[in-house]
């Protein structure tokens, strides 16, 4: 009863979170996600000998444990709001002027890009948004949310009845994305309203990853900020890609791995809602409600002209001053 007691009310919180959101100058919608605190990372469990009647044998179940994910440990973490969706190539374009995918489209998630072209995004953006501070998502805050949302307990039974068609409806991966990327947006949200945060594209996260020099989570931060230290040169990913297959999936999995084909998602670590109105209608924050876009160029690289010349002029880069 209690269990029950305790789903009811995670069910109501996530609801409550999905109605208080925002869109910003670009489009972007942001969800809150409530503050709370959950045991992340895996300690090690021992896997089934092989059995000739199922499909769980030793070896993959082992493949599907990190054992870089121990040990298991609580973090605390404050609300904050996240994209509903990864950031598009449109939306890049109008920070940016230039769109680095290989793979185009208005609505796919932009890709090849390194961590100072992001910098550079995400400080242009703040620029933009006088009085709203983004950055990208730490592993902490994805795992928050995979953990605390029932849609995605589905990953970690996936030879369950079903299971796989439930996988299919919420992400793009190798049984159903015919081996490319896709959209944004295209297949069914979480709880949070949040899309694609498993398949499509890998997420690319604040923190830096530290398994190449052994001791897993020890030293991680317990507030879920990013874990960045100096001369850690390799990247943290989540979520997996559209060609990763559907039974290799738990939150902790997918930690590293990357081939190129990566993208972001932005968080806002504030508190309150940015575009929050008062009783007469006005913007409580009203330094980032200033007109900013007076104008629509940006130098732009020669190769993405004739990208440029096909979006209207709501999609064109903004002037940032």
């Amino acid at each position: 009863m209690k269990q029950k007691i305790a789903l009811v009310s995670l069910l109501c919180t996530l609801q409550l979170s999905a109605q208080d959101s925002f869109v910003n100058s670009i489009g972007m919608k942001f969800v809150k996600i409530p503050a709370g605190s959950f045991m992340m990372g895996s300690d090690h469990k021992p896997c089934p000998k092989d059995d000739p009647f199922t499909y769980e044998d030793e070896s993959n179940c082992m493949s599907r444990q990190d054992k870089n994910a121990a040990p298991r440990h609580k973090v605390n973490l404050k609300s904050f709001y996240t994209g509903t969706t990864e950031v598009t190539q449109e939306q890049w374009y109008k920070i940016t002027g230039t769109n680095p995918s290989e793979i185009k489209g208005r609505t796919l998630p932009v890709f090849n890009f390194n961590r100072k072209e992001t910098d550079m995004f995400v400080n242009k953006l703040n620029k933009l948004d006088k009085g709203v501070h983004y950055s990208v998502m730490t592993e902490a805050q994805w795992e928050y949310i995979v953990t605390s949302d029932p849609a995605y307990h589905i990953f970690d039974n996936p030879y369950g009845k079903g299971v796989k068609n439930k996988i299919y409806q919420m992400a793009w991966l190798k049984g159903n994305s015919n081996d490319t990327l896709h959209p944004v947006a295209q297949k069914k949200p979480d709880s949070f309203g949040i899309y694609d945060l498993i398949g499509n594209a890998h997420e690319r996260l604040l923190d830096r990853a530290h398994h190449p020099y052994g001791g897993g989570y020890i030293g991680v931060p317990s507030d879920g900020s990013a874990w960045i230290t100096r001369g850690r040169k390799y990247e943290m990913y989540r979520g997996g890609n559209y060609y990763d297959t559907y039974d290799h999936f738990t939150s902790m999995w997918m930690r590293y791995k990357s081939s190129g084909m990566d993208t972001i998602r932005l968080v806002y670590n504030g508190s309150s809602n940015p575009m929050k109105k008062d009783t007469n209608n006005n913007f409580t924050n009203t330094a980032l409600h200033k007109e900013s876009r007076k104008g629509t160029h940006i130098n732009t690289n020669a190769q993405d002209t004739n990208y440029f010349n096909s979006l209207s002029n709501d999609s064109k880069p903004v002037n940032i001053e």
